[in-house]
């Protein structure tokens, strides 16, 4: 797959600077009315009523048998609520709401509100500019009210790009980015961006990605979309069963492919054995690869696993990620930071510093679901508080992310046992076990590879050092012979054997900035420290004279250690 020069242009704008688009593929939906949010709290996966005013989250709607009806975005206002719903399913969310709303005072609307996207790592900076308006600080679904020429214009902060970003919404979104953008200098991005961008980001798409016939937990979504303590919910059953008894036998992940990828979604096999289906796919300029969300079927899902995927007669090499793809930098080191904050409440033991730890560490989840160590933390807390059946959810997680990572595997045979399910912990235990010999063996092979490929160098040294002796044996003065068997017996760990054969090279050609550089190494490694920094020096002068900066560099930085060390 290639992306055309335009279209990579308006992805580096995203990546590096800020760009925007007009987002067609969702709407919105307003909710108002005493029972609004109590309505909403039995009917969307998520804490509707722990949301402050202005702040929001992802959440979907399912139905009785976990079905998913609609991934949303909830953000809730001082006198209602904002659904953004995929734009094909605006209507059908819509009756779905008004049907359930029986017995509660709840009004559905669809305001007429286009969506802009603005995304990049100067976005914020961008848009108070614009908007002569400081911002609220960084919170994921922030929303507040823009002052545009004394009108009130919603804005969430959130991205559909995996950067930082703000979704803008306006009745007339067209003329609404002519008025910001007055210059037409700002980047906007094709549907083809875009399209790069939310794969990267690993964003599922209604319709490519997910239908009324995907099952909840086989969308992956669970940590940031769903809360197991605020109460029932439609399709709560099958979503709490999946989660602390079973694995579904499919669910999202991503692929990376070596080289060539199929040219669309499809069904795809491995070994001949249906292996799952391409949802989407793209070619990832961050990555210089083709990548794809899949639903991987259990036995090929772990990541890191490398791939066979045939696609009708054709073949394609690829290796099966966790999703995101694409992490900001300032995400990755603030989930660092915030795991040990987190990490520092948790070694004191204390109930107090639990309930502290607790959301730092879901943030640091949040920030980056990769982070296996805040996994295996959090479950250990919540377990301290006898909260097995989110602990058992936390451990299963850490099992998708690294499925060798044993303490998972323990820790839920730990909490089985405290819920009295002694079947499942004897065969988590058992897992334990099999997990710890494979890595074990898994080591051994490594350790035998790298002792057979010691073994075969040493054997080249020795057929090396024999050549260059033979050769020595004729001409004592031949350069390339003295500088092959010094350096061969440097590599061998003979270092005062090595220093006359490099000597003597010196002798032949006094500027070889090399031999400098190897029998310096020789006098280091022979504890002949002050003679290594004369030779370095005077490598170091020939290397400047001569032009080999390589050779030269690395003196330097051996000679900078040497002097600090002789200090």
């Amino acid at each position: 797959m290639t992306i055309s020069e335009e279209v990579l242009k308006q992805y580096k704008a995203c990546r590096e600077d800020v760009a925007v688009a007009i987002v067609d593929d969702w709407k919105l939906l307003r909710l108002k009315g005493e029972d609004h949010l109590t309505f909403l709290q039995g009917q969307t996966t998520n804490d509707v009523l722990a949301l402050e005013d202005g702040q929001g989250h992802a959440a979907a709607i399912l139905d009785p048998k976990a079905k998913v009806i609609s991934l949303i975005y909830n953000f809730r206002c001082k006198d209602c609520l904002y659904m953004l719903v995929p734009s094909e399913r605006q209507q059908a969310v819509a009756e779905h709401l008004e049907k359930y709303a029986v017995m509660d005072e709840v009004e559905v609307s669809q305001p007429d509100f286009g969506v802009l996207s603005f995304s990049g790592p100067n976005t914020r900076k961008y848009l108070e500019g614009i908007f002569s308006q400081e911002l609220k600080p960084h919170a994921l679904f922030e929303h507040q009210q823009l002052d545009w020429n004394g009108t009130g214009i919603p804005l969430l902060e959130y991205s559909f790009t995996g950067e930082n970003g703000f979704l803008i919404f306006a009745q007339d979104v067209n003329k609404l980015l002519a008025k910001i953008d007055a210059d037409n200098s700002l980047i906007k991005l094709s549907s083809e961006a875009q399209e790069i961008l939310r794969i990267e980001a690993g964003l599922p798409k209604w319709g490519s990605d997910c239908s009324e016939s995907t099952l909840f937990p086989e969308m992956n979504l669970q940590t940031g979309t769903v809360s197991y303590t605020k109460g029932c919910f439609v399709g709560q059953e099958i979503v709490a069963r999946v989660k602390y008894r079973g694995a579904v036998n499919k669910c999202l992940m991503g692929m990376i492919f070596d080289e060539d990828s199929p040219e669309e979604s499809s069904d795809f096999r491995v070994r001949g054995q249906k292996g799952g289906v391409i949802t989407s796919i793209s070619y990832s300029p961050s990555l210089e690869k083709n990548i794809a969300l899949a639903f991987i079927n259990k036995k090929h899902r772990a990541p890191g696993t490398r791939l066979n995927v045939e696609v009708e007669e054709k073949s394609f090499k690829a290796t099966t990620s966790l999703l995101p793809f694409y992490q900001l930098k300032s995400e990755i080191d603030e989930a660092e930071g915030l795991y040990y904050s987190a990490m520092d409440l948790f070694k004191e033991s204390s109930d107090e510093d639990d309930i502290k730890a607790e959301p730092i560490l879901r943030e640091a989840i949040r920030k980056n679901p990769k982070m296996a160590d805040a996994y295996e933390t959090l479950g250990v807390i919540l377990s301290r508080h006898e909260r097995y059946d989110e602990a058992i959810a936390l451990m299963k997680q850490l099992k998708e992310i690294n499925p060798e990572e044993v303490m998972a595997y323990s820790n839920l045979s730990l909490y089985y046992m405290k819920k009295g399910m002694i079947d499942e912990a004897e065969a988590e235990k058992a897992a334990a076990t099999t997990v710890t010999f494979k890595i074990a063996a898994k080591e051994r092979k490594q350790r035998l590879e790298v002792e057979k490929l010691e073994k075969e160098k040493a054997a080249e040294a020795k057929r090396r050092m024999g050549m260059f002796q033979q050769v020595l044996e004729i001409d004592s003065d031949d350069l390339i012979a003295n500088f092959g068997l010094g350096k061969a017996l440097l590599d061998a760990g003979e270092s005062k054997d090595a220093i006359p054969y490099l000597e003597k090279c010196l002798s032949v050609k006094k500027d070889y900035t090399a031999a400098f550089l190897h029998l310096g190494q020789a006098l280091m490694k022979s504890g002949n420290q002050a003679q290594a920094k004369e030779i370095f020096k005077n490598g170091i002068e020939c290397a400047n004279i001569s032009g080999d900066m390589m050779p030269g560099n690395e003196m330097e930085r051996l000679l900078a250690g040497l002097n600090s060390s002789l200090e």
